[in-house]
């Protein structure tokens, strides 16, 4: 990749729209906003150019957008269920924008590490440069790119303490690597991580497996991320990955399937539909 990440852009615009758009939004998340480049800014913040881009140039993605808002809940949520218990180390893989471990509130006992290309992580630190939180003691960034070093050697080097209870936080990337990297990484993960460690990721359904009616809205988002150098190359459906996480050895995972991810966060809302093609996993080490 020769420039940072088209999708991260746009992920980090739909976080910080829904912040500043929706009267009760499901996700709030103050410093998006602040992390999107100039022109998503203004997309962001004016509710006439948001309908036009939705209309004319995101109108591919615009039901995929739920899945990036309640993806970033569900980590909000495991994060503050394990920070109560001894959580030591957060690893956000694949951060992008992400804008939590900057929060005024953020515990910062926990230390975090944001692992992500390194082309991408600098255009974030220029824009946290701006807002004067791009050198928190409590953030620590790993520049790596998984095809050339492993995400062991990688934190390693960076001061990351395998002894440590470390929550794992894999959103936006399972379906973009591929599934050697995926396993591969689900091993390191079970091997490495202390007891009461946590991974957290959202997984990608065969088409199969995806219903009729959001067959269409999955071509059209996947026709969208792969012209803009970024396809998906990774599908799991349910079975298949319990059956992998129990081979590797972690016990009991917890998979969110769409109707699960509906009922516990989005129940009775009709401005917010989940879209059912991707879900969400908690695989815990023990």
């Amino acid at each position: 990749m020769q420039r940072p990440s088209k999708t991260a852009e746009l992920v980090c615009a739909a976080r910080a729209t829904h912040t500043l758009q929706y009267d009760n939004p499901v996700y709030f998340d103050p410093l998006a906003v602040e992390l999107c480049g100039r022109f998503w800014k203004l997309v962001a913040k004016y509710k006439p150019l948001t309908m036009l881009m939705n209309d004319v140039i995101m109108r591919k993605l615009v039901a995929i957008v739920p899945e990036i808002i309640l993806r970033a809940k569900f980590c909000e949520d495991v994060f503050n269920s394990l920070v109560q218990n001894e959580l030591r180390q957060l690893v956000v893989l694949g951060a992008g924008y992400d804008s939590f471990a900057y929060r005024d509130d953020f515990p910062t006992k926990v230390k975090v590490f944001e692992v992500d290309l390194e082309i991408t992580q600098n255009e974030k630190r220029a824009r946290l440069a701006k807002i004067h939180k791009d050198n928190l003691p409590h953030v620590t960034y790993v520049p790596l790119d998984l095809k050339e070093q492993s995400l062991e050697e990688g934190l390693e080097s960076h001061g990351f303490d395998f002894s440590h209870k470390t929550l794992v936080s894999w959103f936006g990337v399972t379906y973009y690597i591929d599934r050697d990297i995926f396993l591969q990484s689900l091993k390191i993960f079970k091997r490495t991580l202390a007891s009461g460690s946590a991974v957290i990721f959202d997984f990608l359904l065969p088409q199969e497996d995806i219903p009729d009616h959001w067959k269409p809205v999955e071509q059209r988002c996947a026709n969208f991320v792969a012209k803009k150098g970024e396809p998906w190359s990774n599908r799991l459906n349910e079975n298949e990955l319990q059956y992998e996480l129990e081979r590797i050895g972690f016990s009991e995972p917890e998979i969110l399937m769409p109707e699960v991810i509906e009922q516990k966060y989005v129940v009775g809302r009709e401005d917010f539909v989940f879209p059912h093609i991707m879900c969400f996993c908690m695989a815990t080490v023990t």
